[in-house]
């Protein structure tokens, strides 16, 4: 944020001071900056979407963070034998599909990423 604010002030025209409604503006819009909303609006810069993009990465962070309940609904389980009453053995296996799909939308996430870099870096800037 400070960061942001700084090079506003730098942009400003000699001997000008920037409006405090600006900086209170920016600060505002940072405020609700969340992973999810970054996400999302690379969602809807991509072909599939925010609404796609938005769970295919909340899926994969869960998966990575061996979040229980990610684990559990994601991915498929098998008894394999009961050890005890309420404790067994079971065999845990990714979804293939499922994880294809996310890979999918990751990969064309990066592609457009670059795409963008690409046009946005040639002049004018």
């Amino acid at each position: 944020m400070d960061l942001l604010l700084a090079a506003h002030a730098a942009a400003a025209p000699a001997g000008q001071v920037p409006a405090l409604a600006d900086d209170n503006a920016a600060r505002k819009a940072l405020r609700g900056l969340t992973y999810a909303t970054i996400v999302r609006r690379a969602g809807e810069l991509s072909k599939a979407g925010a609404d796609a993009t938005e769970a295919a990465w909340s899926m994969c962070s869960g998966l990575a963070h061996g979040d229980a309940s990610a684990t559990i609904g994601l991915l498929d389980t098998e008894v394999v034998q009961q050890v005890a009453p309420g404790i067994s053995l079971t065999r845990v296996s990714a979804q293939v599909r499922l994880l294809v799909t996310a890979t999918a939308i990751a990969c064309g996430m990066t592609a457009r990423a670059f795409q963008l870099l690409q046009e946005r870096g040639r002049p004018p800037y």
